[in-house]
């Protein structure tokens, strides 16, 4: 039994799910990262000295501010195509301990300086002569000076995205008429509008894939996606069939879609495979035949530059088929 608050139901539950799985598991992956980032943002650099510096712990990434003193350069670390130096590590003294520091190109480090302290590379114990003289750890400088502001930046908007999505789609599931496709028909029709779309679907719907007609309406329900169009706005519909080529010769992937474009410019794209996309394209000629069907450049261009041409074409074709019943 066919119930488009239902439809709406399983769509926005789909949604909500969706997106909401998709969220947790990028603050997973995320807040680990973002949260001493941010802290670091907040409170700004820890100075530390050699008394203190034993007391931080380099698997939280503190920043900090330590003041260098004759520094003993132990290593450079060159790019393996330009031969530019990417870092350079010196070992300054920390009490009665020495520190590790790691900078960029340039000068030696001296006085204050300020970066993140991390854990010591594997690869430079090579270099030390006595690693139990050492503290724990490296001050990484290179780091401190670059943020990744632009980085959490772009991932805590992808994460508001999701979550915002799946907020929607729980609420629009909990309560079926804050969804747009809803209002839509409520909009055109009222509640009898409703009432009719329900008993049309019920009484002779035709299903092809994810595609509900009726005598008035056609309703594409599946995964996350529920879309609402009167048959009136259907104007212009054909099979697209996308071919990815490996060095252009050997085709790889093929796709295929039906392409619904209605009266207000939306376009409907539903993929499937080639003989159910025939299919659906078969049953949209016998319930809507006053319909345009097949691409050519020319409908193309009279569909982007002359369009309110295009849809009084395709409503006189209506009113003739109409008249002809």
């Amino acid at each position: 039994m066919f119930e488009l608050r239902d439809k709406i139901r399983k769509a926005s539950r789909n949604t909500a799910l969706t997106y909401g799985c998709f969220a947790l598991l990028l603050s997973a992956c995320w807040f680990p990262f973002f949260g001493p980032w941010m802290g670091r943002a907040i409170h700004g650099p820890q100075q530390a000295t050699a008394q203190t510096i034993d007391s931080f712990k380099a698997s939280d990434e503190p920043l900090l501010t330590f003041e260098v003193k004759n520094p003993d350069h132990i290593a450079t670390e060159r790019s393996s195509k330009s031969s530019t130096i990417n870092a350079q590590f010196y070992l300054v003294p920390a009490g009665d301990k020495q520190l590790l520091v790691c900078t960029g190109a340039g000068p030696a480090p001296s006085g204050p300086v300020t970066g993140v302290l991390t854990d010591s590379p594997s690869k430079l114990k090579g270099h030390i002569a006595n690693p139990l003289g050492f503290v724990q750890g490296m001050l990484d400088t290179k780091y401190g000076r670059t943020t990744n502001w632009w980085g959490h930046l772009l991932i805590g908007l992808t994460w508001l995205i999701l979550a915002r999505a799946a907020v929607v789609g729980l609420l629009e599931w909990l309560n079926p008429t804050r969804h747009p496709q809803y209002k839509k028909v409520l909009a055109q029709g009222g509640e009898a509008g409703l009432t009719r779309l329900d008993s049309e679907m019920n009484q002779s719907m035709v299903k092809v894939g994810p595609l509900h007609l009726s005598e008035n309406w056609l309703v594409r329900a599946g995964g996350v996606v529920l879309e609402v169009f009167p048959l009136s706005d259907l104007m212009w519909a054909y099979h697209k069939v996308t071919r990815t080529k490996a060095y252009g010769v050997v085709t790889t992937n093929t796709r295929y879609e039906i392409l619904l474009n209605t009266r207000d410019g939306q376009t409907c794209t539903v993929g499937g495979k080639q003989k159910a996309c025939e299919e659906m394209l078969d049953k949209l000629a016998q319930e809507v035949p006053w319909m345009v069907f097949g691409y050519s450049d020319e409908r193309s261009k009279m569909w982007n530059s002359e369009r309110a041409e295009f849809i009084a074409l395709v409503d006189e074709r209506r009113r003739q088929y109409e008249g002809q019943e």
